[in-house]
């Protein structure tokens, strides 16, 4: 297997970073998971606007295009044999002094590919159980919350997922507010209306997220961006999270509530439509 690494492929066994690389010193870059469908980049220019928007807040000058960041992921792709394919791209402000502040070198730039591995079918017919996390999501730090390698609240609220034998769970805010799961992002649905968390709570703008908006409102699905608690959830009659991976998958139970409608006919609805864009690569 080969990564793309400053504009080379290497060999996984032989790609390397310097120690003083500030990704690694202090957490200092950003990333974005994407998926390929028959080779094919899904919401490629919606991921890499995110990630040159969240490079710009944390002062890093990622230079390449969108068109450059497609040329390398093809190149990466066809060595790598892959079709259907987990890509990331991760960002770093690149070498630095011990410190925080002094002269940088150039970005690191590491592009990664591997197969996609999806949950099985079962899951996006029958849904997911999911519990009301006791890890906080924690407060944006830039703002707008970035996908920076910073990923410690995640990864805590996946340990107490992996703690209590769930796959995903809701994290509330410090102000109680549902917000997200560790990786999606969280939508409920009533009387053909959609219901997410606003980007006021505190939640990552996934882009999934947005394309499921823009594809309710397409649909003629009202969708109201909002704060909720945690009572709240039990008035709803069908739910669903996103991920550009996973793309949409049903809630089956949140605790003791339990939707009736799994998929419930909405959710049906956007997963077909989104099962329709992925297809003709939209």
């Amino acid at each position: 297997m080969k990564v793309w690494l400053n504009q080379q492929l290497v060999p996984l066994e032989q790609a390397a970073v310097s120690v003083l690389d500030h990704g690694f010193l202090y957490g200092h870059g950003v990333f974005e998971t994407m998926r390929t469908y028959h080779g094919q980049v899904f919401l490629l220019h919606e991921h890499m606007e995110r990630l040159r928007r969240a490079a710009a807040d944390l002062r890093i000058p990622f230079l390449p295009s969108v068109e450059e960041i497609q040329d390398a992921i093809t190149v990466l792709l066809k060595d790598n044999r892959l079709q259907d394919a987990y890509v990331r791209v991760t960002v770093t402000r690149g070498k630095g002094p011990m410190g925080v502040r002094g002269t940088f070198g150039e970005p690191t730039i590491l592009i990664f590919a591997k197969e996609l591995i999806l949950p099985a079918l079962e899951v996006y017919q029958q849904g997911r159980d999911l519990c009301v996390l006791r890890t906080v999501r924690n407060s944006p730090e830039t703002g707008d919350r970035v996908k920076s390698l910073n990923y410690l609240n995640s990864l805590a609220g996946i340990w107490e997922l992996d703690d209590r034998g769930y796959a995903e769970g809701i994290m509330l805010n410090d102000k109680g507010a549902v917000a997200e799961g560790t990786v999606s992002n969280l939508f409920f649905a009533i009387d053909g209306m959609l219901a997410t968390p606003s980007l006021e709570t505190g939640i990552l703008p996934g882009v999934t997220r947005a394309y499921v908006i823009k594809l309710s409102k397409k649909l003629g699905i009202p969708v109201h961006e909002k704060a909720f608690g945690v009572g709240e959830l039990a008035d709803f009659a069908e739910g669903f999270v996103t991920n550009s991976l996973v793309g949409i998958i049903p809630i089956r139970s949140i605790e003791s509530i339990r939707y009736p409608l799994v998929p419930g006919p909405v959710t049906q609805m956007l997963m077909d439509a989104y099962k329709g864009a992925l297809e003709g690569g939209i």
